[in-house]
């Protein structure tokens, strides 16, 4: 299967949103869907060999994500293959994400509070807890992560990168997640408002902190 190469410049329907993760879990990939909205929100999927395993809207993780997800109109995408922000338990299966996105099941989405999956037609993908276990918010030292965000931050967005790095990064202590680094840097782009160049930041910063 080819690699899926997404217009970053180009926006997006629900409709359109929604065949683009249907299609990455259809050819087993491995990445993040990066999802910028009109108004600047920032979400990220994670695919791990064609499975949803992690869901994030703003600062809402996991199965809670799927109301506003569901919501999503006229968004930019951009998919970054083999790099995973983190892993979320208890995510229904994938199939049933996907019906939930589309409103396939039914009217009211999938209900949150359950945590399981009401049609008694026991979808066949494998749940994401069930995946093997690999932890992708590791424990990282913050001044290496300051040290390099600042790098990075220069080079993305000229001097005032590392102040903002300074600024988002400045409450966290010795050792923190990735996954807290991926949320305090994505807050960037409420300040710059460039969303696709924060989100193309923070992606490669992760990676840059996992090798």
């Amino acid at each position: 299967m080819t690699d899926i190469h997404l217009d970053t410049n180009l926006r997006h329907s629900q409709a359109e949103f929604i065949s683009v993760l249907q299609r990455l879990c259809a050819e087993a990939k491995t990445g993040t869907l990066f999802i910028v909205t009109v108004d600047g929100t920032s979400a990220t999927i994670g695919i791990q060999n064609g499975t949803i395993v992690s869901l994030n809207y703003r600062n809402i993780l996991g199965v809670a994500a799927l109301a506003e997800l569901r919501q999503i109109e006229d968004c930019k995408l951009r998919f970054t293959p083999k790099i995973l922000l983190r892993t979320d338990a208890a995510l229904p299966p994938t199939d049933a994400i996907l019906a939930d996105l589309a409103n396939q099941d039914n009217n009211q989405g999938y209900n949150t509070e359950a945590r399981s999956v009401a049609s008694p037609t026991a979808l066949q993908t494998q749940p994401a807890a069930s995946l093997p276990a690999t932890d992708y918010s590791d424990i990282v030292n913050v001044a290496r992560v300051k040290t390099l965000a600042k790098e990075h931050a220069l080079r993305a967005f000229g001097p005032v990168g590392p102040a903002l790095v300074t600024e988002k990064l400045m409450d966290f202590g010795l050792n923190t997640s990735l996954t807290n680094i991926e949320r305090a840097l994505t807050g960037i782009a409420d300040e710059i408002g460039e969303t696709d160049k924060v989100a193309q930041f923070v992606s490669k910063l992760i990676q840059a902190l996992q090798q």
